[in-house]
C-alpha cells in the first residue's frame, strides 16, 4: 500500500478528484505488475478543472443519527423456527433452452443481482413481497423479491406468516445470510435442514417485531 501525502493543503473535494484520476489508471496494473515503484510514473492532469472544483459536496451529517441512538441488543432477541414464521415452498425445474425473453424475473441460486439471472416470458409463479433463499449454488443467498417472479428448484421461497415490509425483509435477509456459514456444497441447506433452522430476531409478544428491524 502506498500513502500519498499532499505537498500543499488540499480540500476534501480536491483529494477525491485525484483519487478518481488515480483510479482511472487501474487497468495499467495487475498481480504481476503492481502499483509500487511505478505509481510515480502515472500521467495525471496538472490541475483540477474548474467544473470539478465548482461541484458541491453533499453533506450526510445527521443521516446516521437514528442508527446511533437506537440501541440494538441481540441478546434480547428471540429464536424462531423458520417454519413457524414462514411457509416454505421449493422452486420449480426450469429448462433454460425452452425459455423465451420476457418481463418475469427468474430467480436462481445466484448471489448477485438480487438472484435474478434472466427475465422470461412465462407467467410468474409467485407474488412479490416474499424472500428467496438459495439452497444450492450460492447457498444462503437471501433476497427480498418486490415483484412477481419465478424461481428455479435451487431456491426456496419463504412466504411470511406476518406483515413483512421491504425494510424488515432486508433485515431478515441479512440474518439468513449469516446462517449460510453453517452450510456448504457437501452440507446443503436442503428442505429438511431448513425446517430445523432457527434465526434470532427482535420480538414482541412472541412474534417477530418488524418495527424494531
Amino acid at each position: 500500500m502506498a500513502v500519498l501525502t499532499p505537498q500543499k493543503p488540499m480540500s476534501l473535494q480536491e483529494k477525491l478528484w485525484w483519487c478518481l484520476c488515480i483510479r482511472a489508471n487501474r487497468f495499467r496494473f495487475h498481480f504481476g505488475r503492481q502499483a509500487n515503484r511505478t505509481i510515480g510514473s502515472l500521467v495525471l492532469p496538472d490541475d483540477m478543472p474548474d467544473w470539478a472544483a465548482a461541484q458541491e459536496m453533499p453533506s450526510h451529517a445527521g443521516n446516521a443519527a437514528n442508527a446511533v441512538e437506537a440501541a440494538i441488543d441481540p441478546t434480547e432477541w428471540e429464536s424462531f423456527n423458520l417454519p413457524d414464521i414462514f411457509d416454505m415452498q421449493a422452486g420449480k425445474y426450469v429448462a433454460r433452452r425452452d425459455l423465451e425473453r420476457g418481463e418475469t424475473p427468474l430467480i436462481t441460486a445466484s448471489a448477485w443481482n438480487n438472484g435474478v439471472t434472466a427475465y422470461i416470458a412465462d407467467e410468474p409463479d409467485w407474488n412479490g413481497g416474499q424472500i428467496t433463499l438459495a439452497n444450492n449454488g450460492s447457498i444462503g443467498a437471501a433476497f427480498f423479491q418486490p415483484r412477481p417472479f419465478s424461481a428455479s428448484r435451487d431456491v426456496t421461497i419463504l412466504q411470511p406468516k406476518f406483515p413483512l415490509s421491504p425494510a424488515s425483509a432486508l433485515f431478515i435477509c441479512t440474518i439468513l445470510r449469516k446462517e449460510s456459514d453453517r452450510f456448504n456444497y457437501a452440507r446443503k441447506w436442503n428442505a429438511g435442514r431448513m425446517r430445523e433452522s432457527k434465526i434470532r430476531l427482535p420480538s414482541h409478544g412472541g412474534s417477530p417485531d418488524t418495527k424494531a428491524m
